[in-house]
């Protein structure tokens, strides 16, 4: 049980990755609440299109552990996505919000090709509100979020099926599964950083007790994650790394993002803070947008919404986000696109 199962690199979005340490003892506890939390039964189908080594790789071998009929692809593609839920009746597959998106805008989204589709695990990265409440419309109450680390893999939290029906919660990301504590620090506002403790949380970082030491102590591993609890329910604000200080004030650069991705011509949006003389960190937005829109005009959007401290000084439209390997948005890259 105390054995070496695996050594996983995290994403490496704020920094370089670093080897995460699990035992076999631990893994067996985290397959079995995979198997228990995110309704993987024996007869399912289940597809999965991102890296095996990311998240797809726990779900695989809950799979495997339930006798379920595991299809593997080497890439997310819409039409064969599709496809295959129409030759193979798929009923249960994982994906990161950019993905879903891509699924929302192919025209088999909301048709029959899809009926056998039960449930769709969601993850990684934060997901656009409107685009969540247009893939219930489409697809049904088939939605579980969940929010975890490469640390505590999959499963700290998860919004259920259930609560997707509760407008409330859709900014959340739901409730601590059985075998997670979790506990905050608050800050002034609110928010804290999030601290879990659970049978399964890595052994140590591989060859860096240093690290190990900072983000674990007796017994409880600090996630570098701030979010506020209310009555249950988690709300994530921010990565701790990438809350911008400008003026001597906290910004959430999700806070932000949520109001760019409001306005009309925004397809995507991302907030860094940019190194400032005056501020010490400027504001940054960086969106993809339709054609024709204007940043200062997205800029007075936000304006309206936003305390002046929050608005940010400047707006840059790109075509195409940098994103990780796993498909979340490279904030490291955007920082220095952006110098």
């Amino acid at each position: 049980a105390d054995d070496t199962a695996i050594i996983a690199y995290t994403g490496g979005t704020t920094g370089r990755p670093k080897g995460v340490r699990h035992t076999y003892g631990r893994m067996a506890w985290n397959l079995f609440s995979h198997i228990n939390c995110l309704d993987i039964r024996a007869e399912e189908v289940m597809l999965l299109t991102t890296p095996l080594p990311h998240s797809s790789g726990y779900h695989m071998v809950a799979g495997f552990l339930q006798g379920a009929h595991i299809v593997i692809e080497p890439k997310f593609d819409p039409d064969r996505f599709f496809e295959l839920c129409r030759q193979l009746g798929v009923t249960w597959t994982m994906m990161v919000p950019t993905m879903l998106y891509r699924l929302l805008d192919h025209p088999a989204a909301g048709s029959v090709d899809h009926s056998a589709l039960a449930t769709i695990v969601y993850g990684a990265a934060p997901i656009n509100r409107a685009r969540l409440e247009e893939g219930l419309q489409k697809f049904g109450k088939i939605f579980l979020q969940i929010y975890g680390q490469t640390e505590c893999p999959n499963l700290i939290t998860t919004l259920s099926k259930d609560d997707h029906t509760n407008p409330d919660l859709l900014t959340s990301c739901g409730q601590a599964v059985p075998l997670v504590e979790l506990r905050l620090r608050p800050d002034e506002s609110g928010a804290g950083e999030v601290e879990v403790r659970s049978p399964y949380l890595l052994k140590e970082y591989y060859k860096d007790p240093v690290v190990t030491n900072e983000a674990l102590r007796d017994g409880w591993l600090k996630t570098g994650d701030l979010a506020r609890l209310e009555n249950g329910y988690l709300f994530l604000v921010d990565r701790a790394k990438d809350m911008i200080i400008t003026g001597g004030m906290n910004v959430y650069s999700t806070e932000v993002e949520g109001v760019l991705r409001e306005h009309h011509g925004v397809r995507e949006a991302a907030v860094v803070g940019i190194p400032d003389p005056d501020w010490g960190e400027a504001v940054t937005a960086v969106v993809i947008a339709n054609d024709g829109s204007i940043p200062e005009e997205i800029r007075k959007f936000a304006k309206a919404r936003l305390s002046a401290y929050k608005v940010p000084k400047s707006v840059h439209i790109i075509t195409e986000m940098p994103l990780t390997q796993y498909g979340k948005i490279d904030k490291r890259r955007l920082r220095a696109m952006m110098v």
